[in-house]
């Protein structure tokens, strides 16, 4: 999948080194190390503050909801509706329309008819890793997110929710399903969250099918799993 990071940089803040923005941006300690990455950028408070700035700037009000996230603010619950949302992500990914307002539809978890900001986040995290170690960080930090997501009422945890992880992780079709079999990965309700992460990191890490022998590897090896979304830890 081909991913616009001129665009994703705009919307975080990045700039580029040498650029008139650069040389007006806040002085750093010659001891501080800039981030070298779009998804680097993302996760640093400067990085948060920005995305958190472009949504209320281009998100519309929800008049009538309530959310328990923080990162709404005291301005209400704002939302990139569908005819923001879907635009944006044409512009930044060469994703189906079909499979673009499926990945709208699972982000909508709070049924307002539009993403919300931790949402917003969680799809740029995926989209600026642009390597297997950045995406191997990235669902370290994010796997739970993307759990919860599949997890209700609409998708109960099955294929076409976790295709769509895996095809904006850059795993094809083939791979993931030979895998999920490969490890015995159910689907529907009983796919536990520790079996969903493993499958993502046998994936992602490159050691699909003939690579991933399922009674070599349980959940036991992965790394443990940070609470919550980054997001929410920088407010």
């Amino acid at each position: 999948m081909k991913v616009d990071a001129t665009l994703i940089g705009s919307i975080i803040g990045a700039r580029q080194p040498g650029s008139p923005e650069a040389l007006l941006s806040t002085p750093q300690s010659p001891m501080a190390k800039a981030p070298s990455s779009l998804h680097e950028t993302l996760h640093t408070n400067n990085g948060v503050v920005a995305v958190h700035k472009w949504f209320q700037a281009q998100a519309t009000p929800v008049s009538g909801q309530s959310c328990s996230s923080p990162l709404q603010g005291s301005g209400g619950v704002r939302a990139l509706m569908e005819c923001d949302f879907c635009p944006l992500m044409k512009r930044l990914t060469d994703l189906p329309d079909h499979e673009i307002y499926e990945l709208m539809d699972i982000l909508d978890l709070e049924d307002v008819g539009g993403v919300l900001l931790k949402e917003f986040y969680l799809i740029l995290a995926l989209l600026s890793a642009m390597d297997r170690l950045q995406r191997l960080e990235v669902l370290y930090l994010h796997a739970k997110d993307m759990y919860d997501l599949l997890a209700g009422e609409r998708y109960q945890l099955g294929w076409q929710g976790l295709r769509l992880w895996g095809l904006i992780l850059g795993v094809k079709d083939s791979v993931l399903w030979e895998t999920r079999v490969g490890l015995e990965v159910p689907l529907g309700p009983s796919l536990t969250f520790e079996d969903f992460q493993l499958l993502l990191y046998a994936v992602v890490r490159g050691e699909g099918v003939g690579a991933l022998p399922a009674s070599k590897t349980t959940s036991s090896d992965l790394p443990k799993q940070s609470s919550g979304n980054k997001m929410c830890r920088l407010q």
